[in-house]
C-alpha cells in the first residue's frame, strides 16, 4: 500500500503540476512546434514547455507583452513556470507575494500547496488545499491534490469523498480517478476500485501504474488471471520497474504456478539486487519448489539482512534438516520454539536435531527442560517421553491410537517423530512404516511431511 500511495503522489507532482500551467489563463490545444515560435506568447509558452524547455518558457513569459501582467493569475502561470523549470524557491516567492494582495486566489494556494507537500509539510500544505476549494469549491485539481494528502495519511474515508468531489466536477480527472481508485482498494472496496482504476487506464493506458493498481483490485475481486494480464501490461509499459514483477511474481504464487513466479522474482532482483522482500519471497518460492540448497542459499542472505525475519526461521531449519545441516537445523528450530511455544512439535524438532547430529544426550536434555510446561498427558507427552528414554514406546503408541479423527493433523506430526526415532533405534521397518504415513498425508504446508521424505531417501 505504501508504494501506491507513493505512486499517487507521482502521478499528482507529474500531472497535476503541468495541468496547472494554464488553469488561470486560456491556451490553445497542443500542437506541434514550428521553426519559429507563434505570435501569441500564451502558445509560445506552451510549445516551449511541451518541448522541456522551462527556462526558455520563463524568458518567453519575461518577454512577451502580456495583456494583464500584474494580474494574479498572470502571476501563477509565471510561478507554475519555475516550478517545471526547478526552481521552487523562486515560485514560492512570487506565490506568497500574490496571497499577500489576494489572501483567496485558488491557483495560488494550490500551486503553494504542492510545494509544501513536495518538502514534507503535509499538515500545512493540507490546509492550503483546503482554503483552495473553500475559495473555489469547483476546482477540481485541488480536490484531487487533497485526495492524495488524506490518502496519505491514511484518510480513505475523507480521501474518497475529495477524490468522488473531483470526479464529479471533472469526469475526465485522471488524476482523481486513479486517486478515487487508490482510496476505494485502502477501504477493501476492490469492485468499486477496478470500476474507477478501468476508467483511469481507459482515459491514460499508457500510465503503468494505473494497470498495477488495477491488479489489485482485481486480486480483491478474485480474478488473479486479470491481475496477470494488468500486471504484465505495466510491465510492457515500465519494463525496468522491478515491483511490477513482483507483484506478478505474488500473484502467480497465489495461483500455484511456482515456476513464473521464481522467474519474476529473479527479474525483479536483477533490477533491485538487495530489496529485502523481494528475496524473502524468492526464498519462499525456493523452499515452495521443494530446491533446498539454493532456498538455503536464499534464506541465510535474507537473514543476512535481517537478523530477526522470523518467518524464514522455520523453512530455513528444514531445508537445513533436508540438506542434513544437523546444527543449523536445531538451532532455527530452538529459536522459533523460543518465539513460538504454542507449537511444542518445534521442540520435538530441535530434539531431533541434536540426535541426528550425535548429540543425543543434548537432545534429551534439551527436551526435558522444555517438556515441563507440557500437559503431562496426551499423544504430545507420550512421544516426548519416548524421545527422553527411547527405549519404551508403548504409551506413545497407545495414545497415537486413542487420537481423534479431528486430530490428524497432529497424528501426522507424531508419527513422523516416532518414525524418526525409531529409525534412531535402529528398527528401520517400523521407522519406515511411521515415516512412510506422515510423507503421504495432505497435509502439504507441515514442516514435518517434508522432513519425513527427506529421511526416507536415507532409507533408500
Amino acid at each position: 500500500m505504501i508504494r501506491v500511495m507513493r505512486r499517487v503522489g507521482m502521478l499528482l507532482s507529474a500531472a497535476v503540476v503541468l495541468g496547472l500551467l494554464f488553469s488561470c489563463a486560456t491556451a490553445p490545444e497542443p500542437v506541434e512546434p514550428e521553426p519559429e515560435l507563434p505570435a501569441d506568447p500564451y502558445q509560445s509558452i506552451s510549445l516551449l514547455v511541451q518541448a522541456g524547455e522551462a527556462a526558455a518558457a520563463i524568458d518567453e513569459f519575461q518577454r512577451a507583452e502580456l495583456t494583464a501582467p500584474d494580474e494574479p493569475e498572470t502571476m501563477v502561470m509565471l510561478a507554475n513556470l519555475y516550478l517545471i523549470a526547478g526552481q521552487p524557491e523562486a515560485a514560492e516567492e512570487l506565490l506568497s507575494s500574490v496571497l499577500q494582495e489576494a489572501p483567496e486566489q485558488p491557483q495560488a494556494l494550490y500551486s503553494l500547496a504542492l510545494i509544501q507537500n513536495s518538502r514534507g509539510d503535509r499538515a500545512r500544505s493540507r490546509e492550503l488545499l483546503e482554503q483552495a476549494v473553500a475559495a473555489d469549491p469547483e476546482y477540481a485539481d485541488a480536490h484531487a491534490a487533497l485526495g492524495e494528502i488524506l490518502l496519505e495519511s491514511r484518510s480513505p474515508r475523507g480521501a474518497r469523498r475529495a477524490f468522488q468531489t473531483a470526479v464529479e466536477l471533472d469526469e475526465q480527472n485522471f488524476v482523481a480517478r486513479v486517486g478515487l481508485g487508490n482510496a476505494l482498494l485502502q477501504l477493501q472496496e476492490y469492485e468499486s476500485a477496478e470500476q474507477e482504476l478501468t476508467e483511469a487506464v481507459e482515459l491514460e493506458p499508457e500510465y503503468p501504474f494505473g494497470w498495477a493498481d488495477r491488479a489489485r483490485a482485481r486480486i480483491g475481486t478474485g480474478n488473479n488471471r486479470g491481475a496477470i494480464d494488468d500486471l504484465t501490461q505495466a510491465i510492457q509499459l515500465q519494463p525496468d520497474y522491478p515491483f511490477h514483477y513482483l507483484d506478478r511474481g505474488r500473484v502467480y504464487a497465489r495461483i500455484n504456478q511456482p515456476e513464473e513466479a521464481l522467474q519474476d522474482y529473479q527479474r525483479a532482483l536483477e533490477l533491485r539486487p538487495d530489496d529485502f522482500f523481494i528475496l524473502a519471497r524468492k526464498a519462499d518460492t525456493l523452499f515452495s519448489l521443494g530446491r533446498s540448497q539454493e532456498a538455503s542459499d536464499a534464506y541465510v542472505a535474507v537473514l543476512q539482512q535481517r537478523r530477526d525475519y522470523h518467518p524464514a526461521f522455520v523453512p530455513l531449519a528444514v531445508v537445513s534438516f533436508e540438506l542434513e545441516n544437523w546444527d543449523r537445523a536445531y538451532r532455527f528450530f530452538r529459536d522459533s520454539f523460543e518465539r513460538d511455544q504454542q507449537n511444542p512439535g518445534l521442540a520435538l524438532a530441535a530434539s531431533l536435531s541434536l540426535k541426528l547430529d550425535g548429540r543425543e544426550q543434548e537432545g534429551r536434555r534439551f527436551l526435558a527442560e522444555r517438556a515441563r510446561d507440557l500437559p503431562r498427558e496426551g499423544a504430545l507427552w507420550a512421544v516426548s517421553r519416548f524421545y527422553q528414554a527411547p527405549g519404551s514406546d508403548n504409551l506413545a503408541i497407545r495414545e497415537l491410537q486413542n487420537l481423534g479423527s479431528d486430530e490428524d493433523v497432529l497424528r501426522t506430526q507424531l508419527e513422523f517423530y516416532m518414525g524418526a526415532q525409531y529409525l534412531l533405534n535402529g528398527r528401520d521397518s517400523t521407522a519406515r512404516s511411521f515415516l512412510t504415513r506422515a510423507a503421504e498425508s495432505n497435509y502439504t504446508g507441515l514442516p514435518e511431511l517434508r522432513m519425513a521424505r527427506a529421511l526416507l531417501e536415507r532409507l533408500e
